[in-house]
């Protein structure tokens, strides 16, 4: 009969959980959100992105944009074309963009949108939100568009 010494068999557990942890705590994380501004003449183009962390499709994100100031976010128009089990809703104030599921690498879904620029204002402050339905996790970001 074999018998192994116990530093031995922590030492293999050891180097197991180095090998595994890594592998299960990726599928744990949602995607990426980057949300981009730039002032242009007569709007602000504002570009969101989903960066998957993941090898296989997830159950969907929900991202939403409000404003941050003064100035109201208003969508002059939608830039593009959604893709299968996307969404997109405007409503003065707050925009809607749904994913059923999030695809896996490397696809990047991305939404881009022209703004307003509000009157009298010297920057637009967006702020995004986007709920994981997966981790259910909340990702906040602030953006400071100077006009």
């Amino acid at each position: 009969m074999l018998s192994f010494p116990k530093a031995a068999l922590v030492t293999v557990g050891a180097f197991i959980a180095l090998v595994v942890a890594p592998a299960a705590l990726a599928e744990k994380f949602g995607p990426d959100l980057r949300v981009e501004g730039q002032s242009l003449t007569t709007s602000v183009a504002l570009t969101v992105r989903l960066s998957p962390s993941y090898s296989t499709s997830k159950p969907g994100v929900t991202v939403t944009m409000t404003k941050c100031g003064a100035a109201q976010v208003l969508l002059v128009r939608r830039l593009g074309s959604l893709g299968s089990g996307q969404t997109f809703r405007a409503q003065p104030g707050k925009l809607v963009w749904t994913l059923a599921s999030v695809p896996a690498k490397p696809a990047k879904p991305t939404l881009n949108l022209r703004l307003a620029v509000p009157k009298g204002a010297k920057t637009l402050c967006v702020h995004t939100s986007m709920y994981d339905n997966y981790t259910k996790q909340t990702v906040n970001v602030t953006n400071r568009i100077p006009l």
